[in-house]
């Protein structure tokens, strides 16, 4: 009798610990563990990017750029094995390039297709 108590109580306790989940619970789970909808999430998300980038072709961009040199000449000779009379050349160039696509018509079909594409693939996941 005394093993049967032991028994019994061992199965209530052990079984108090168990956890009960709620349907709604376990599909919330199981909706954010799908490893299908994570990698198409994934996907949207690499595609979202693909917009962000090709929204920035239609943005200005603006190049700059210089060189800054020092020539020594004094060591010149001419051909007839004289020395040359030039002075030191110190040569400093700039330049300053700013550049706007106004219009391009293939960026705009391309731009159109990845938002068709972000939206086919959202409406895929829900």
């Amino acid at each position: 009798m005394k093993k049967l108590l032991i028994l019994v109580s061992l199965t209530v306790f052990s079984f108090s610990n168990a956890i009960a989940v709620t349907l709604y619970d376990a599909l919330n789970q199981t909706y954010q563990n799908n490893i299908q909808l994570n990698a198409e999430r994934e996907n949207i998300k690499a595609s979202e990017e693909d917009i962000n980038i090709s929204k920035a072709d239609y943005k200005p961009t603006l190049t700059l750029s210089g060189s800054k040199s020092i020539e020594s000449t004094n060591k010149l000779t001419n051909q007839s094995g004289g020395d040359a009379t030039i002075s030191d050349v110190d040569p400093f160039t700039t330049s300053i390039k700013l550049e706007q696509t106004l219009l391009d018509y293939g960026r705009d079909l391309t731009l159109e297709k990845k938002y068709y594409c972000i939206r086919f693939s959202k409406s895929k996941i829900n």
